[in-house]
């Protein structure tokens, strides 16, 4: 049985940037979640549980 497609949990605020990455993601098929922020990233970690996240020193967590 085939594994299912990685979780990529993509971090950013801007919005524009975020959108183009998941579409990309996506096109390419992995399943992807989005964060606006540090914070709301932590909470989806810990609830998702992402195979793949960013470096998050950008965002004051790292």
């Amino acid at each position: 049985m085939p594994l299912p497609p990685s979780l990529i949990l993509i971090a950013d605020d801007n919005a524009d940037s975020a959108s183009l990455v998941r579409q990309l993601l996506e096109q390419a098929g992995y399943r992807t979640a989005m964060a606006r922020d540090g914070e709301e990233a932590l909470r989806q970690v810990e609830v998702l549980q992402p195979d793949l996240l960013k470096k998050m020193h950008r965002y004051g967590i790292g």
